[in-house]
């Protein structure tokens, strides 16, 4: 479902909430369920009312939810990091966020940000070390997507390998993982 569709829904839940919550206590003047007793029809109102609520906060952040599912699923290791970013690149219903860039600090290793088209989507792990692939996944995408993207990703990954100050140690780590998903980095630039 598309994020306007979300947003739209909960805003019409919100609306009949109210008027039902009004109408409840005979202050709108309105006969919708007039055979309602009143706490009933409040009852139904304040369910309107908080599934329009929970409808408009989860269409804010539609797209972070979308791709926090993704992460859990490459974290349970059902997808390998290369398919984890492919699958938010291009597969999340209905065309998929298109990867601009990556902003990762190896200082703190559980966060990151995902630089789409439109926003930035922050990212939480368990695990540092894949969230370490999934930087480097997530760079590599946005490289396959526009040459000139490489400016948009940030990564520190360490001491040794950053994209601002130690490039040779980051080329280092950024070839030791193509040579390990070469398949299915062939497939992503294929596409």
């Amino acid at each position: 479902m598309k994020k306007r569709v979300v947003r739209f829904i909960g805003i019409v839940y919100f609306i009949i909430g109210a008027v039902l919550f009004f109408n409840s206590f005979g202050i709108t003047g309105f006969v919708i369920g007039g055979e309602v007793t009143r706490n009933i029809g409040s009852y139904i109102a304040i369910a309107f009312i908080f599934s329009g609520i929970t409808l408009l906060i989860i269409s804010r952040d539609w797209n972070k939810y979308r791709v926090s599912l993704v992460v859990r699923e490459y974290e349970s290791g059902a997808l390998n990091p290369v398919q984890a970013v492919l699958k938010i690149n291009e597969q999340l219903y209905p065309s998929g966020l298109t990867i601009t860039g990556i902003e990762y600090h190896g200082n703190n290793p559980l966060h990151e940000t995902i630089r789409t088209k439109d926003e930035f989507i922050p990212v939480r792990f368990r695990d540092s070390e894949k969230a370490k692939d999934f930087a480097i996944a997530c760079y590599e995408m946005a490289v396959i997507n526009d040459r000139k993207n490489d400016r948009n990703c940030e990564l520190h990954i360490s001491k040794e390998a950053s994209s601002k100050h130690h490039k040779e140690g980051l080329q280092k780590l950024i070839k030791k993982f193509e040579d390990k998903y070469h398949q299915d980095l062939e497939l992503a630039v294929q596409r």
